[in-house]
């Protein structure tokens, strides 16, 4: 039975995560943030470094980063290291009234403290593991290392007073009482520039944003731009890279941002014409929304509630890892982009009439 919290007082609010907007971390801090009571209690750890820019915007002052090495950069041990770091950072800790996760690291959280919990859900290993990827073994071993860790997903749900979930998708594959379907939205107080009025001259600039992680399908990317470049008509485009510094090969009209924060992002978004997200594993991720209310028109693969983001509009969709009709998209989209703004301005309308903020604190106690 889901336990009351309205007349819990909330002094001290710990908030665990990978990163700093992971499953809309970020979101959720904004909230908390925003109510007078947390200004100065709550304790934000994160296993990767957030820029300094990005904590100061949210207003936060107490964080602690559980940095992993360099050296231990591929992803599995990444997780294990951070965990058994997490079993001696909690030691030291003081107790706490709510915690809320996104990350594994909670199960030593949630031993130390009793505390009521919040586990927030933006993906399960199993929809990695069911995920249409190419047929190449890094694919192979990641899909296997997911499948693994099935049964840690199982053990949060379990274990959770709350389960809340960003996507549509995996609130459905949650078995579970006390969930909540909790979708992404535009935070536009913080966050968004709004539409501008984009370049009038001949170019065009297209950006992709993702992280070095070959679920967002960057090498996927990488190919439209090869093919493109290999054709005439197209030259007066530029593609933007967000998140990655290195390419395959080298491109002339291509410009490698490496990591920006937040609020250097947002400018990339208004100063783009197009988003391209080629993800092949996607849930309900956040850049989709800064694209529209930036007025980058979304051009994204069918996964996760990416289609359901865009309006189930077909010209802002593309079947996953399918290079042929992304391409196809890609030049219907580049030949026709005033009749897409005007689709987009639409879809804009939609989307805040459809999705809506609401407080953190409404939706634990429903």
């Amino acid at each position: 039975m889901a336990r009351d919290w309205g007349d819990v007082e909330m002094k001290r609010v710990l908030i665990v995560s990978n990163n700093l907007y992971s499953g809309g971390i970020g979101k959720f801090l904004t909230l908390l943030l925003n109510k007078t009571k947390f200004k100065s209690e709550v304790t934000f750890v994160s296993r990767d470094k957030v820029l300094e820019g990005d904590m100061k915007q949210l207003g936060i002052t107490n964080s602690r980063n559980i940095i992993i090495p360099k050296v231990i950069n591929f992803w599995p041990f990444k997780e294990v290291l951070f965990f058994l770091r997490g079993l001696t950072f909690f030691k030291k800790e003081k107790k706490y009234d709510l915690i809320i996760v996104n990350y594994p690291l909670f199960i030593p959280a949630k031993i130390r403290n009793d505390a009521r919990m919040v586990s927030i859900f933006h993906s399960l290993h199993k929809q990695y593991f069911n995920s249409s990827t190419p047929k190449r073994l890094i694919f192979f071993v990641l899909k296997s290392l997911h499948f693994l860790l099935i049964p840690i997903d199982w053990w949060r749900v379990k274990n959770s007073d709350k389960v809340i979930c960003i996507s549509e998708e995996c609130f459905n594959l949650i078995n579970k009482k006390e969930k909540i379907w909790y979708p992404n939205y535009p935070e536009k107080k913080l966050f968004f520039q709004g539409f501008r009025n984009k370049k009038r001259d001949n170019e065009i600039n297209v950006l992709f944003v993702g992280r070095e992680d070959p679920f967002k399908g960057l090498d996927l990317f990488e190919k439209l731009i090869k093919n493109i470049n290999k054709e005439d008509g197209y030259r007066n485009l530029t593609f933007t890279i967000i998140g990655s510094k290195k390419l395959r090969e080298r491109y002339n009209n291509v410009k490698l941002k490496g990591s920006l924060s937040f609020k250097e992002t947002i400018k990339e978004f208004s100063n783009a014409d197009v988003f391209v997200s080629t993800s092949y594993i996607e849930n309900m991720p956040n850049v989709i929304w800064e694209a529209i209310e930036n007025g980058a028109i979304p051009l994204v693969s069918d996964v996760g509630d990416c289609k359901k983001m865009v309006g189930s509009i077909n010209d802002f969709v593309f079947k996953s890892n399918d290079l042929e009709d992304l391409q196809r998209k890609f030049k219907e989209l580049i030949s026709q982009l005033p009749q897409k703004r005007r689709k987009l301005k639409e879809l804009k309308k939609v989307i805040e009439r459809t999705y809506f903020n609401k407080d953190l604190f409404e939706v634990i106690n429903e």
